[in-house]
């Protein structure tokens, strides 16, 4: 039972910061807006997307 607690923090996606291009949760559905739309829908207002990141590793 040596295995260590993960806290996970949601942060508001960041193309400078998270790699969209090599994410794959396995919902096609998911991986195609959080690659093509979710940029374009915050740059317009239309919505803001988090991602659950490690809090030690926030990319």
């Amino acid at each position: 039972m040596d295995e260590a607690i993960k806290v996970m923090l949601p942060i508001q996606l960041d193309a400078a910061v998270h790699d969209r291009e090599s994410f794959d949760c396995g919902v096609l559905e998911l991986n195609r807006f959080l690659k093509e739309k979710a940029r374009k829908e915050s740059d317009n207002n239309l919505s803001k997307t988090f991602v659950m990141c490690v809090e030690s590793n926030p990319s």
